[in-house]
């Protein structure tokens, strides 16, 4: 996860979906953002989740303002997050 994306993050204030295509990259990245943001900043949404918890996961990222990132692949997350407001997208 280079520096300058965590920059961008810090001064990104908005909700934000972090794309990554591979289990263990998504794994790197929502661990680092849990540990700059805090545990209820970040949520997972991606195969290895169960069901239930991608379900909550949407939950939590349109309806609670602590949680701002939704890390996903687009094999999974082009069908179930696609409605989340958000005002940045990066590859």
């Amino acid at each position: 996860f280079p520096s300058h994306d965590t920059v961008i993050l810090r001064t990104h204030s908005d909700k934000a979906i972090v794309w990554a295509p591979y289990p263990q990259a998504l794994r790197k990245i929502a661990e680092k953002l849990k540990r700059e943001f805090g545990d209820d900043s970040t949520v997972g949404y991606w195969g290895e989740i169960e069901f239930d918890d991608r379900l909550e996961a949407r939950a939590r990222i349109q309806n609670d303002d602590s949680c701002r990132f939704i890390v996903s692949n687009q094999s999974v997350g082009k069908f179930g997050i696609t409605e989340v407001s958000r005002s940045q997208i990066r590859p």
